[in-house]
């Protein structure tokens, strides 16, 4: 339970660098405003990071219940699985947005690597709400994106599909939503003021 705490925290601490250098990108020029690009991938990739983290955070203690029958029994398990369902709205795409963060470099290593992470065909591929792009040209045309930032979406590629995920404000209170009803659940079971030991 404290991980998902722990891991809401480290996802403010990235967007709270992510807003500020975008801030202060708007305000600069010149070199010093470049690195303020390369701050705010830096801060995105946390931010995913920290998401897939809290993700994993909630499949744990998911995972862990059913092997504990007295505390499995105590808890509520529709809210639980409802917190759950709504963080998989929240962030359906975060074990893919992980990988193509934490693999970056093997998805375009080699020819055959590229060609399975890149998007193929003639489908729309949404690039942001405003922007799809549709693909052309003869034989299997393809597209690989690299990572990028439109606004407050970071986006990457994994396993031939865009995937994005919003740096806001919105997806740090939806993560603190889901620690709290997490803790909520576990609260009849928590004494905050044990007994010391004799």
């Amino acid at each position: 339970l404290v991980g998902l705490q722990t891991k809401a925290s480290d996802y403010w601490a990235g967007q709270a660098l992510f807003s500020h250098c975008d801030f202060n990108r708007e305000t600069t020029i010149g070199e010093t405003s470049a690195i303020f690009d390369k701050w705010q991938m830096v801060a995105a990739r946390d931010c995913v990071m920290s998401i897939y983290h809290f993700g994993r955070f909630i499949e744990g203690i998911d995972k862990s219940l059913p092997h504990c029958p007295t505390l499995d029994s105590m808890i509520r398990n529709q809210i639980r699985k409802a917190t759950r369902a709504k963080f998989t709205k929240g962030f359906p795409s975060y074990i893919s947005m992980r990988h193509a963060v934490a693999h970056e470099a093997e998805r375009s290593s080699t020819t055959q690597e590229s060609k399975k992470h890149s998007a193929r065909g003639r489908e729309m591929i949404q690039l942001s709400p405003d922007i799809g792009i549709v693909l052309l040209g003869d034989g299997d045309p393809s597209l690989m994106a690299l990572e990028s930032i439109m606004g407050t979406t970071f986006s990457s590629m994994w396993a031939g599909k865009l995937v994005t995920c919003e740096i806001t404000e919105a997806s740090g209170q939806l993560l603190d939503e889901i620690a709290s009803a997490y803790l909520k659940l576990f609260a009849p079971i928590i004494d905050p003021n044990p007994d010391p030991p004799p």
